[in-house]
């Protein structure tokens, strides 16, 4: 029997190719190049929100301040044209009238009355006074008793003047000798005294 030992050799474990064929598990998080994505898209829809909700407040300052300016105008309009009705002809009186309405209606606030009662109520102040009597309407002549008619024109003129040929004096007798004349020199006309000569003729009854 041999004092030597043969050493005991552990054989090696066989690979688990299982294990190595299952795949990683994930914890369910999202690639960051998709979030910085989604990121971007979100900042970028409020920035747009922001820019339509300030939009929209600049338009309704807008909005408020030409109704405001419109609101002036009409109010302006009326209080000229009841001052025009009136006989305020001067643009300075009725801006001045407009300007003391401001200041009235300012210091009374809610109370204040209307610019129509107003001027009104200030036709007896001494500062508007003035103005008013200017405005009193004029005295009217009285009407004339009649209309006189002019005058008849008198005709003094020529009645032939103008004409070619002077109208014959109606005492002349026109003979037939004296149409045979006329008739010749007017180339078988009776010429300008044809209706005398005619009357002439009938009276003596020498034509019907």
């Amino acid at each position: 029997m041999s004092d030597e030992t043969t050493p005991t050799t552990t054989p090696a474990a066989a690979p688990n190719f299982a294990a190595e064929a299952k795949p990683a598990q994930t914890n369910g998080s999202i690639p960051r190049a998709r979030l910085n994505e989604e990121i971007s898209k979100r900042q970028e829809a409020f920035s747009t929100r922001d820019q339509a909700l300030s939009r929209v407040a600049e338009l309704e300052s807008q909005l408020q301040q030409a109704q405001s300016s419109l609101t002036q105008t009409q109010t302006t309009n009326s209080q000229e044209l009841h001052l025009m009705g009136l006989g305020f002809k001067a643009e300075s009186v009725r801006r001045f009238f407009r300007r003391e309405y401001q200041a009235a209606a300012s210091e009374a606030g809610a109370n204040a009355p209307t610019f129509d009662a107003w001027l009104e109520s200030s036709k007896a102040d001494p500062l508007y006074a003035v103005h008013f009597d200017r405005m009193a309407p004029p005295t009217e002549p009285a009407p004339l008793a009649g209309t006189i008619t002019p005058p008849a024109a008198t005709f003094t003129g020529n009645p032939d003047a103008g004409t070619t040929q002077p109208v014959a004096h109606q005492s002349r007798e026109w003979t037939v000798e004296d149409i045979r004349r006329e008739r010749a020199k007017s180339g078988g006309k009776l010429g300008a005294h044809r209706d005398i000569m005619i009357a002439q003729l009938k009276a003596q009854g020498i034509i019907s």
